[in-house]
């Protein structure tokens, strides 16, 4: 251990300090520091409660509505607490029973957040996000259902109600009980084994000070909640609440990068049920532009709670999904002398210094990533697709083996090679 508080470029003064420490006490100090570092990380693992539930998150509506219908809106916020959550608390006396000391001003932040077991078998480590929104006459009632650790949708469910019933005396127009919460359940999207590396960003073209922005921001959540039900989706709804909930419970928590980014602009007026939005699609690594770059109509349809999104549209996706397949192995696009142009990169899941190799007839060739490349290179890919982001490889050995159409796979031999020297799996029988 370092306990020397001199330079540590003086031995003879290193010498000297260290003799203020007899071993026996840094044996001990090692072991209570290690002890603790172990505890704090256990702590850290366990403590974090099954299901969390967010205040309203309300976009869109004026606080003349909030006012008039208040109680509806708490009334309503009760009715899911009583379908989701068993014996809730506020978030900050949760983790004070836990043990934890809190600042002030962030246990008056995490209280309104609600949280403890879980109702109808909803998964661990989930938030819960109820929204209130609003587009044109309609007033649209949501629930996200978000994964704690990398903030993607698991499943959602809205309903649409009209404006005029939320006025006057009598109750809300809708009730949340317990099939509320059992249709959250029921829509959890299953991971995806063969193409977890897809994931779909929604965004807005438009500033967030635009009068209309509460109506932009309802109509991509409820294309988000379109497009979950098949593929990797975050939340749309940039959340300060849940970025408190990952920090305080989930520290290390890394949230997943996604791959495919679409900015929308829904128009100046869109209160009709058949909208024409301008779509900007890129590639989330190296913001590659792609199709969709124009308009793309959507339509609402009340009557099914939902927004129908176009054939083309979700084909484009599939295609897109179908380029970011585990299963399929990055393939050799390109050769130019040692380098080899790969057709999958970042996005597929390689990395910088990545070892990559393949044995094939006889030839047996090894290399590592030294970096990407962008669709600025127009390179097309052995599968037939358009290359939006793909790596570079260095080959180190047998540079005149490879050729377009190559496999490479992982190489798993560990770097720095340890002593004594592994032998290359490819040739490790």
């Amino acid at each position: 251990m370092a306990l020397t508080m001199c330079s540590r470029y003086s031995p003879r003064k290193q010498t000297q300090n260290t003799k203020l420490f007899s071993k026996s006490l840094l044996t001990w100090f090692s072991f209570f520091v290690f002890n603790l570092c172990l505890a704090s990380q256990l702590f850290a693992q366990a403590q974090v409660p099954e299901l969390s539930l967010l205040p309203w998150q309300l976009i869109g509506v004026d606080n003349e509505f909030v006012s008039r219908n208040g109680k509806k809106i708490q009334a309503l916020h009760s009715q899911l607490q009583q379908s989701v959550l068993s014996t809730p608390q506020p978030l900050d006396l949760w983790m004070e029973a836990q043990g934890r000391t809190l600042p002030l001003n962030l246990k008056h932040s995490l209280h309104p957040i609600l949280s403890g077991k879980s109702l109808g078998g909803l998964p661990a480590s989930t938030y819960i996000v109820p929204i209130l929104c609003r587009i044109g006459d309609r007033i649209i009632v949501a629930t996200e259902l978000v994964s704690l650790k990398d903030n993607f949708l698991l499943s959602a469910k809205q309903q649409f109600t009209a404006r005029e019933a939320w006025e006057g005396d009598s109750p809300a127009p809708l009730t949340i009980g317990a099939a509320w919460g059992q249709g959250l359940v029921s829509a959890i999207r299953q991971e995806d084994a063969e193409a977890p590396a897809f994931k779909v960003d929604l965004s807005l073209l438009r500033s967030s000070h635009n009068s209309i922005d509460g109506t932009h921001q309802c109509l991509n959540m409820l294309l988000a909640h379109e497009l979950q039900k098949t593929m990797m989706v975050p939340t749309p709804l940039d959340l300060l609440e849940g970025y408190r909930l990952r920090q305080n419970l989930i520290p290390d928590s890394a949230p997943k990068r996604s791959t495919r980014t679409f900015l929308l602009d829904w128009g100046q007026n869109p209160t009709s049920n058949k909208l024409v939005a301008l779509v900007i699609a890129s590639e989330s690594v190296m913001s590659s532009q792609m199709t969709p770059r124009g308009p793309v109509s959507f339509e609402i349809k009340p009557e099914e709670n939902r927004i129908v999104v176009p054939d083309t549209f979700m084909k484009m996706l599939t295609d897109y999904r179908s380029q970011l397949l585990t299963k399929d192995k990055p393939q050799v696009a390109k050769v130019y002398g040692a380098w080899a142009y790969l057709d999958r990169g970042r996005a597929w899941g390689l990395d910088m210094n990545d070892r990559v190799y393949f044995e094939d007839g006889g030839r047996f060739v090894k290399g590592h990533v030294v970096g990407f490349y962008g669709s600025g290179l127009n390179l097309k890919s052995p599968r037939g697709f358009a290359i939006q982001e793909g790596a570079i490889v260095f080959i180190r050995k047998g540079q005149r083996e490879v050729k377009v159409g190559d496999s490479f796979d992982f190489d798993p031999t560990a770097y720095p090679t340890p002593f004594p020297p592994v032998r290359q799996p490819a040739k490790a029988n």
